[in-house]
Formats: structure tokens, sequence, C-alpha cells
């Protein structure tokens, strides 16, 4: 069974949280997650941080257009030289583990959040998603990068910038293992029950 970081999140915060609904696991374990217009943005955002956008005004990406000197700025922050988009997979408990991560410089990793509103900082810390990018990718601290974007005359501009640093600590791979147990345990009953 292959179980990626985004699936063991979507299991964990359905466990642990309000957040999410058994529908919406349910989707999430099954791939058929509907992309929302947050999403489109936060996509379309990283795409023109990716290719160099900042060498225009006002680039644009799926219909969506953005403040070039804004996306400078981020990528000012976020390692462009190293690996971007890398993806990587490990056995664990009998699964198949795998993360495909935003940017991976040395031995960080980082990863590019648009958001609309304000961070919950537990949220991000509990995350699953760290921890496996974390062990995935052997590396010693992984930052959440977060452009908080607000919207203005059909343009997305960065309100602000933040950055959440997390690193690996002594029984992070339990952690983690327990949740892939968990979560195929979830997966196969979903199929079985079809």
């Amino acid at each position: 069974m292959r179980l990626s970081a985004t699936k063991l999140e979507s299991f964990r915060l359905f466990c642990t949280a309000d957040w999410m609904r058994l529908d919406q696991v349910i989707a999430s374990m099954r791939d058929e997650v509907e992309v929302s217009d947050s999403m489109r943005v936060g996509s379309a955002f990283e795409a023109c941080v990716n290719d160099n956008s900042y060498y225009q005004e006002f680039p644009s990406r799926d219909g969506f257009t953005f403040c070039g000197k804004h996306i400078a700025n981020v990528q000012r922050t976020i390692p462009l030289s190293g690996a971007i988009q890398p993806k990587v997979e490990k056995k664990l408990m009998g699964c198949t583990v795998v993360g495909k991560a935003d940017y991976i410089y040395g031995l960080t990793c980082h990863d590019l959040k648009a958001t609309f509103s304000p961070i919950d900082g537990d949220k991000y810390s509990d995350s699953l998603q760290w921890k496996v990018y974390c062990w995935l990718f052997k590396c010693q601290s992984f930052f959440y990068d977060i452009a908080f974007l607000k919207p203005k005359n059909g343009v997305y501009y960065v309100h602000k910038y933040d950055q959440l640093i997390y690193r690996p600590y002594p029984g992070m791979v339990d952690e983690i293992s327990s949740w892939v147990s968990r979560t195929s345990q979830f997966v196969e009953a979903l199929d079985t029950e079809g």
C-alpha cells in the first residue's frame, strides 16, 4: 500500500481534530479530493515562484495574477538553487510512504504555503507532513514558508510572509510508524467495504 504524507496528515486530522469530516478523509484516501479555489491560487502562486516570474510586473498562472515584486521577495527566502519538487519513497510498517517536497537544499526542506487567513501554529507543529518529510529526505530542519495573500483589483499581493521551523526529535519515527499503521488499517477497511 502507498501512503503519501498528505494522506497520513488527513487521517491524523480526522482522528485528532474536528477539522476533517469522514467523507473528506475518505475522499483523500481515494485520491478524490476536490480542488478548491484557494488550492488553485496556491498552486499558481508556487508556479510563479518556481519559474522566475519576478521578471514580470504582474505574472499570471491558471487565471490568477500576482505582484512580481512580491514573488521576488519570496524567492529570496527559499532555496531555488536546490532540488525543486523532488519525490522519494521508503518502506515502513509494510507500506510505501511517499513524499514530494517543494524544495530541498542540503539538509533542509522547505514547503511553500499560500493562505488568506491567520495560521494556527499548533496545526503546523502537530502536522505529520514536516515529520514525514524530515524522515523521508533525511533533513535536519523543515521550513514552512507562509505567504499571506490579499487580492486587490484582480491581483494577489503578499500581505505578510512568515516562516515556521521544525526539527526532528527522538521518537519521531515511532510516531510516524504508528500513524502509518493506523492509516493503513483504515484504508484496508475502506477497501473491504467497497
